[in-house]
């Protein structure tokens, strides 16, 4: 499977719901299927898809979306507060085009 996004993508995020003192009703908010960027304690900042949600301990497991991905069970789970926002939008890496002037 190709990834959906790829290196130098832009992603438009919604980040109301997720952060500072509206965390508490992030659960709400995360669905399965849903592309999150999170921070996470070992691997860093991550873009990935939620896999399941487990309300009452306000942890999600994810997924990446090809074979190079780090599996769900090497991040484990995910605290609700280490979300930063839902990708909305992803917009492609622009392709540079070289041009020589003389």
């Amino acid at each position: 499977m190709s990834p959906q996004l790829n290196c130098g993508d832009y992603v438009v995020l919604l980040t109301a719901f997720y952060k500072g003192h509206n965390c508490k009703n992030a659960g709400r908010f995360l669905r399965s299927g849903r592309i999150l960027v999170f921070d996470h304690p070992h691997y860093g900042r991550m873009i990935k898809k939620v896999l399941s949600v487990n309300t009452r301990q306000r942890t999600f497991t994810a997924t990446g979306l090809n074979h190079e991905s780090v599996s769900p069970q090497q991040m484990g789970a995910i605290p609700f507060d280490a979300v930063i926002g839902r990708v909305i939008c992803s917009i492609k890496k622009p392709i540079s085009t070289k041009t020589n002037i003389n």
